[in-house]
């Protein structure tokens, strides 16, 4: 039997691939407690007690995978362990290292089977670990829902926004640099508090707000910025729901991001504000270009990261787990 383990309940980002895989799949929810990382804990080992062996267990969070694979360790139960999409930080930090650990030990065993969402990221996390894993390329799913059901304008602004790894102390650096222009940038309630009083009069902030209003900053956006602290996924799914709406993409240069963009379809950056600063301009001279590459990035994520094809990769992996 297949089960896919859900990181919370009822995730309605999921609900695709019950409708339209073909194998068997018996969805199971993972509660919501305080703290969340035990709610995640108990939701793994109640599925591992629920399965019996050589079942597999979808996991759609990275680590509840790799907690899965250790509780078939301690417990002596055979699981095959499917790993959707991995995410590992490399941060100088005991937390970081005892993650790497217990991450590569689970890798390195072949009845656990992972995915990455770009190959380069998948050659990165190789070389961080010191492995050699072969691991499937699933990129991040593009859903319908995505498409703006309202008619989109251009307000004239740059906009950034997200949960985490923003390099927010770039964005404002750029800002400074270019006061003619307007930024708009949506922050969750942690990050807004720390930069509530650093008021410059070309930036809009906010703190975080509903999905439809934040979604609709981005609608009326000229640009959409991720400058990036991190190596691994972040902003994939704010990224997809923006360009498929026609906005240019401006982003961090790394591993997963070079999966998903290259020059004749977005920009891709490193973390400086000059190349910033001057990509921004750029752009603002230039929107026939710009609105070329917005397309172009449009329409290769509605065919790669598109139901269909994240459904048929997962079900490949599950058939040959």
């Amino acid at each position: 039997m297949n089960y896919l383990l859900l990181d919370k309940p009822e995730n309605y980002d999921t609900a695709f691939i019950a409708k339209k895989i073909a194998v068997p799949m018996s969805e199971y929810y993972t509660k919501r407690t305080k703290p969340v990382l035990l709610g995640m804990f108990c939701a793994c080992l109640q599925l591992m007690f629920k399965t019996r062996r050589n079942d597999t267990i979808v996991c759609w969070y990275d680590f509840q995978a790799v907690m899965c694979w250790w509780f078939g360790r301690f417990f002596f139960m055979k699981r095959k362990i499917v790993c959707i999409n991995l995410l590992l930080k490399q941060k100088p930090t005991i937390k970081n290292r005892f993650a790497a650990f217990l991450y590569k030990r689970a890798l390195l065993d072949s009845s656990f089977k992972a995915t990455v969402t770009s190959k380069e990221y998948g050659e990165w996390l190789n070389k961080s670990l010191g492995v050699s894993v072969d691991y499937v390329l699933l990129r991040d799913v593009f859903h319908e829902y995505y498409i703006a059901k309202s008619p989109i304008k251009d307000g004239g602004y740059v906009f950034c926004g997200g949960n985490s790894e923003r390099d927010w102390n770039l964005m404002y650096a750029v800002a400074e640099k270019l006061p003619q222009v307007q930024f708009v940038f949506v922050m969750s309630g942690a990050t807004f508090e720390h930069y509530k009083d650093r008021r410059l009069s070309n930036v809009c902030l906010y703190d975080k707000m509903p999905l439809n209003e934040f979604m609709d900053k981005i609608y009326h956006s000229s640009m959409v910025c991720f400058p990036l602290s991190t190596e691994a996924p972040a902003g994939l799914t704010v990224m997809i729901s923006a360009a498929v709406n026609g906005k240019l993409i401006m982003m961090t240069d790394t591993p997963v991001t070079r999966g998903y963009i290259d020059n004749e379809s977005g920009v891709l950056l490193r973390n400086n504000v000059d190349d910033w600063a001057k990509a921004i301009q750029s752009c603002f001279r230039n929107k026939e270009e710009m609105q070329r590459k917005a397309n172009n990035l449009s329409r290769f994520l509605k065919t790669a990261c598109a139901e269909e094809e994240f459904v048929s990769t997962l079900q490949r992996i599950i058939e040959q787990a």
